[in-house]
């Protein structure tokens, strides 16, 4: 492609092939360019696919990709927004206990928690407490006491801060996250 520079900036391209040159001016399209000695140049030169000058500099014989630029807050804000939902989304999914997957969705949870204030408020199981919970493979994990319960318990918080502690991750990513390249690669 033929390109118009002067110093390190383009200034033609995709009219590139249109430059009428004369001995003091640059032609390019309607727009004309005085010439400026040693200053301006027409060169030929291979270009990127999907090329456009805005987006390099000429410099030392190379085309150099300018830096892209600064990720806007409201792009940030939005990302944000994604990792709570990301994390709302694993919390009210499964967790893990005793190597079985244990379904926590909205009624599962309140099923746990039932249970779990019941044993706070008596310090005994529910009334016809089936002794044991289903797991997502159809399987019954057994309880038998309270502590089964309390260890079944603390697998789900587990995994509830394990989710925190992931969404504080990819929100420290994203507080350094200055391209849109950048944030599009957070991902939970």
């Amino acid at each position: 492609m033929r390109l118009l520079i002067i110093g390190s900036t383009i200034l033609a391209d995709e009219l590139a092939d249109t430059i009428v040159e004369t001995d003091d001016t640059y032609t390019v399209g309607e727009t004309v360019f005085c010439k400026v000695q040693g200053e301006f140049a027409v060169i030929d030169l291979d270009v990127p696919e999907g090329f456009t000058a805005r987006d390099y500099l000429y410099v030392d014989g190379q085309l150099v990709r300018k830096d892209p630029p600064p990720v806007s807050q409201s792009v940030k804000d939005a990302k944000n927004a994604q990792i709570d939902q990301w994390r709302e989304e694993a919390n009210n999914t499964v967790f893990t206990h005793q190597g079985k997957v244990i379904a926590c969705d909205s009624l599962s949870f309140k099923d746990i928690a039932s249970t779990a204030s019941h044993i706070a408020l008596f310090g005994t199981f529910p009334p016809d407490f089936p002794g044991g919970w289903k797991a997502k493979d159809k399987s019954i994990i057994p309880m038998p006491t309270i502590e089964h319960f309390k260890t079944f318990y603390a697998s789900m918080a587990a995994q509830g801060t394990a989710n925190f502690n992931k969404s504080q991750q990819l929100k420290a990513a994203l507080a350094t996250a200055t391209t849109q390249v950048q944030v599009d690669e957070i991902v939970w």
